[in-house]
């Protein structure tokens, strides 16, 4: 059985809408976080870097986060790059460079207060919200022809930025960046960036974190599934004791993703590039390449079944959508493609040492004393029932051991 990764992702998940959620102002993962014991906040108030776009509060200033989606793009188009020849054709890095050659002069402006040559405002948005006032404004801002893919474009923030992208380069060219239409493009790409911020491994295995979660999609149960198909919550919580062993095996941290350098901290510039123009930045780790002919010499044997028979043969765009598609839908920087891989290949390992059948099977110190004492109160006579009472168990779970436990 195959979960889509955004099949049961609801709408703008990543975004906190209930009152309680705006307590604190910080999204639902990161309270999360903190819960399990992560540091979140540092000494300035702010959050640590591995989890920074913008902060992270419920409330947003629109001039703000037009200007922190401005710059996140831009940082993203100057950061290091192979040396390839690169055209400033539509939409390229090159070409929004060329649009905006000084982000600090439109920094100034507004602090100055002064008319900025680009526009970080607009009627249509408020000037103070709430993240969940995004639910109401986004179908406004969006091209109509975009409309009828509104529901995936929520579900999936890469998706979403994209489209914000194009509706600003498209604005940008047709009549300039001074009208509203840029802030609005603006706010697409800063909300789709709130889905893709922070980079968080899943609990349960090598994959990312979905938006405003702890798991990836595979191991989250959610209400649909449940409703949808029993089958599948049983599978994905047999799959995720599975994973809880398999971490505690490889001693992984149970939220930290680990980059091929630690805590990268340009990962947001690298993963917006990969998003938006598919390209890879040097200096980082290996490129895809190096993780082909390491599969062609026999290395990653798991991962390497799990992809199609030419992977070795793609080219790097559809070898990177391969691996999404089949490891991990949420990663979109090339250079980390090899840690990953290596990290998938650990966790498949690990996991047929202790599939069922193995160390899943040997029964516990305290399932083997509830047997016994369940046996001698059976053989004075007590029901099933009162016996798994007296136990603290369900009469079905007392059955099962007693099948399971000779």
């Amino acid at each position: 059985m195959h979960i889509s990764a955004h099949d049961h992702i609801a709408p703008l998940g990543w975004l906190p809408l209930t009152i309680a959620d705006r307590v604190d102002g910080f999204l639902p993962v990161y309270r999360r976080l903190r819960k399990a014991g992560r540091a979140i906040v540092d000494e300035e108030g702010s959050l640590t870097p591995d989890l920074y776009w913008r902060h992270g509060r419920g409330q947003g200033e629109q001039a703000l986060e037009c200007y922190y989606a401005l710059s996140l793009i831009r940082a993203s188009a100057v950061f290091p790059s192979p040396r390839i020849a690169h055209l400033a054709t539509e939409r390229s890095p090159e070409f929004f460079i060329g649009l905006v050659p000084d982000i600090e002069a439109v920094a100034d402006d507004w602090i100055r207060h002064r008319a900025s040559a680009i526009a970080l405002s607009s009627p249509t948005l408020q000037a103070t919200r709430t993240r969940g006032d995004w639910l109401s404004i986004l179908p406004s801002l969006l091209p109509t022809q975009t409309l009828p893919r509104l529901g995936s474009l929520m579900r999936d923030p890469a998706r979403l930025m994209r489209v914000g992208y194009a509706m600003l380069i498209r604005e940008w060219e047709s009549h300039g960046q001074c009208r509203p239409q840029t802030a609005e493009a603006l706010a697409v790409i800063g909300l789709g960036a709130l889905g893709l911020f922070p980079r968080l491994r899943c609990h349960d295995c090598f994959r990312l974190a979905m938006p405003a979660s702890t798991r990836c999609a595979y191991h989250s149960q959610t209400q649909a599934i449940r409703l949808n198909e029993s089958g599948a919550h049983a599978q994905i919580a047999a799959e995720s004791r599975l994973g809880a062993r398999v971490i505690a095996k490889l001693g992984w941290s149970e939220t930290d993703f680990a980059s091929d350098r630690g805590e990268d901290p340009h990962a947001e510039e690298k993963t917006v590039a990969g998003v938006l123009w598919g390209r890879d930045t040097e200096g980082s780790g290996y490129p895809v390449s190096h993780l082909k002919e390491q599969m062609r010499s026999g290395a990653l044997p798991r991962v390497r079944a799990l992809l199609p028979p030419n992977f070795c043969e793609l080219n790097d765009v559809r070898a990177c959508a391969a691996l999404r598609h089949k490891l991990d839908p949420n990663e979109w920087v090339p250079s980390y493609w090899f840690t990953r891989a290596a990290a998938a290949e650990a966790w498949l390992e690990a996991a047929e040492s202790l599939s069922p059948g193995r160390t899943q099977m040997q029964q516990s110190d305290v399932n083997r004393k509830r047997v016994a004492e369940a046996r001698l109160l059976i053989d004075q006579g007590n029901p099933h029932k009162v016996v798994a009472a007296r136990l603290g168990i369900t009469p079905s779970h007392l059955s099962h051991l007693l099948r399971r436990i000779r």
